[in-house]
């Protein structure tokens, strides 16, 4: 892990870690009994300026991800959507369900295997009968919506790991050490680092601004010393390249099926908290997504108007606050 005197690691987000950063602001992170983090050493200002104060009250910040959750994100939506006619449709390819002319008209539950292997037809059910028994059977099977999150959680976990690996060793994955459903995500890491040649400078990093009360921690800090071609939009049909920017840089790794606008957000809160932890501005910042099937795209921060700044993260913030005020406010 990135950062200077780290006490303890972070093990796929489980676990306690504490650092203390360039700047004397002590950071702690932990998962138990509820994962929140804790600034301490703070800012103050003096005469001669904003400077480290040991003695200052710890405060708890709220994580990046947390604060951006305040937006709204209407592709999980549709996810979710998808994943249950997806376990649907596969719990027909298992023979745990068939429409038959019998039973046609009576909703989707026309027959069910009992234990014995027998098909049992079913009358017409009473409403929420049919969707409880398809719950059920997607829940046995693995395929209700919160496996598939964990399952997609443990993936991007382990596809993260090869990325600090990487960091700290210099060695390449190796994809084929990973089982099939992760091995493609790895084989588009090792064509990213390939085509980009960046140098690590740290990775999973502890950051945090006690003047706005957030934390996160980034996945890399990365230096790129020529000037590389990467691929940023990996269609079959009009795939896109761009140049590397030289220089210093932040990446994020996903494995989602998209780049969502509040992963540039994200970097933005990373960026400002980098800089008050006493970590170099980057030059530039991006979002690295890598696929199923072996590809790669890189979405860098634009450097025009559509430029997204620290300051645009701290709008959303304070948004997140005023909801969290809000909330308190209706309690009884």
């Amino acid at each position: 892990m990135g950062g200077a005197g780290v006490t303890e690691a972070i093990v796929k987000g489980e676990g306690a870690a504490k650092v203390v950063t360039p700047s004397g602001l002590s950071i702690r992170f932990e998962s138990k009994p509820r994962r929140h983090y804790v600034i301490e050493g703070g800012f103050v200002y003096d005469d001669v300026g904003w400077g480290p104060d040991p003695d200052y009250p710890a405060i708890e910040a709220v994580s990046v991800t947390t604060a951006l959750d305040v937006l709204y994100k209407g592709g999980l939506d549709w996810w979710g959507m998808r994943v249950g006619i997806h376990g649907v449709e596969s719990l027909i390819r298992m023979g745990e369900y068939a429409l038959t002319p019998e039973t046609e008209g009576r909703g989707f539950v026309g027959a069910v295997l009992d234990t014995e292997g027998v098909w049992q037809y079913v009358d017409r059910p009473k409403p929420g009968d049919a969707v409880e028994n398809v719950e059920d059977r997607l829940k046995e099977h693995g395929l209700r919506v919160d496996r598939i999150k964990d399952s997609a959680a443990e993936r991007g976990a382990n596809v993260h790991d090869a990325l600090e690996a990487w960091s700290l060793t210099g060695n390449l994955p190796k994809p084929l050490d990973y089982p099939p459903s992760e091995s493609g995500y790895v084989t588009g890491l090792v064509s990213f680092l390939t085509d980009s040649r960046i140098e690590s400078v740290r990775q999973e990093c502890l950051v945090g601004s006690y003047r706005h009360a957030f934390a996160g921690r980034f996945d890399l800090e990365c230096f790129a010393r020529t000037e590389q071609k990467v691929v940023t939009r990996c269609d079959l049909v009009k795939p896109k390249h761009a140049v590397l920017p030289l220089g210093l840089g932040r990446l994020d790794l996903k494995t989602s099926s998209g780049v969502y606008y509040n992963a540039l957000l994200q970097l933005a809160g990373y960026e400002l908290a980098a800089v008050e932890s006493g970590y170099d501005a980057s030059v530039w910042r991006g979002i690295l997504r890598v696929t199923a099937d072996g590809k790669y795209e890189v979405c860098l921060n634009p450097n025009d108007h559509r430029s997204i700044t620290e300051d645009d993260f701290v709008q959303v913030l304070g948004t997140y606050r005023v909801a969290k005020k809000a909330e308190e406010a209706i309690k009884r």
